[in-house]
């Protein structure tokens, strides 16, 4: 009696479509490699325009060393970007192994696709309304974004922005933690007297290994951080595997914080889940059996769960 009804109520359509859940993926941490072998990109939205021109900011980190790459520009075009992209990465660093953006179409076209074919370099695009893939990014975009709020914020004009980019980076690279970002790109301390007297070549076999340590180092705390990260998110979801064939509901992200679409269905559909990809995402069809264009995280969606009984009604 009592798993009939429950069955039931879970079954309902409506409810379904609107209710939340507490299924999500489990969260998989990103493989990290050595300095500038993975950069995360991204473009904070439209600022004020300043007087030499500029409206957005274009912010790239290198997923290791934590080294972070910041310009203001005057647009978001392709050409803008791949300058960049050559500019302050590539003839500085080398050529990354991998560069993760979001889908916009700043990043996602083909001038920076034929720089990655050049390069040899995979370019990895995020799911649809899922910025945490690229978190390490996005949340230096808002610390970039709070910086300038406050060094703004008492000037008679705050379309001066661009000039403060350089020193918030410094800021950032120079700030106290267990290792700095600019000790591992330069391994050396900011205003550190040199030993006139020390030897070169034993100067630079003991830079050589402190470098060594240190990035060993790096490896490990990552790796720490990384499983941590993973415990505390996987502790407050429930990781429900989805199956080629499954019937699911996708979340329509845009409405959550959309104050006239609060009495709209939450959740649309229904689609079958076609193929189950790497990082959690998933191809869907619709059930006239075409594909959906794009691809699908899994905190998107969740399972629907058809009604086969009716209400069972005992009468004394």
């Amino acid at each position: 009696m009592y798993n009939n009804i429950k069955i039931y109520i879970e079954s309902c359509n409506n409810c379904q479509r609107r209710g939340k859940t507490k299924r999500r993926e489990e969260l998989l941490p990103l493989k990290i490699g050595g300095p500038f072998d993975k950069i995360g990109i991204d473009i904070k939205s439209p600022l004020p325009v300043t007087q030499k021109g500029n409206r957005y900011i274009i912010v790239a980190m290198d997923y290791f060393t934590k080294w972070p790459k910041a310009r203001a520009i005057p647009n978001a075009k392709a050409e803008t970007v791949a300058k960049f992209l050559f500019e302050e990465i590539i003839s500085r660093h080398g050529v990354p192994k991998e560069i993760l953006s979001d889908r916009d179409t700043s990043f996602n076209n083909a001038l920076i696709n034929e720089i990655c074919d050049k390069y040899q370099t995979k370019h990895r695009l995020t799911s649809a309304y899922r910025p945490q893939t690229n978190g390490i990014v996005k949340c230096f975009n808002r610390t970039i974004g709070e910086s300038l709020a406050k060094l703004v914020i008492n000037k008679d004009n705050n379309k001066e922005w661009d000039d403060y980019i350089q020193a918030i980076l410094l800021a950032y690279c120079t700030r106290r933690q267990a290792v700095l970002p600019i000790e591992l790109m330069i391994d050396t301390n900011i205003n550190k007297e040199k030993d006139i007297h020390e030897v070169l070549l034993e100067r630079t076999y003991n830079i050589m290994e402190k470098l060594d340590q240190d990035l060993e180092k790096v490896k490990i705390r990552i790796n720490q951080r990384q499983q941590i990260q993973k415990k505390k998110y996987d502790d407050k979801g429930i990781s429900l595997k989805l199956k080629i064939g499954d019937k699911v509901l996708v979340e329509q992200t845009h409405l959550r914080n959309n104050m006239s679409a609060k009495l709209e269905n939450q959740w649309i559909g229904l689609y079958y889940i076609h193929n189950v990809l790497d990082q959690n995402v998933y191809k869907l069809r619709h059930m006239n059996g075409k594909l959906v264009k794009g691809v699908i995280h899994g905190n998107r969606l969740k399972i629907y769960i058809e009604q086969y009984l009716e209400p069972l009604i005992l009468l004394e």
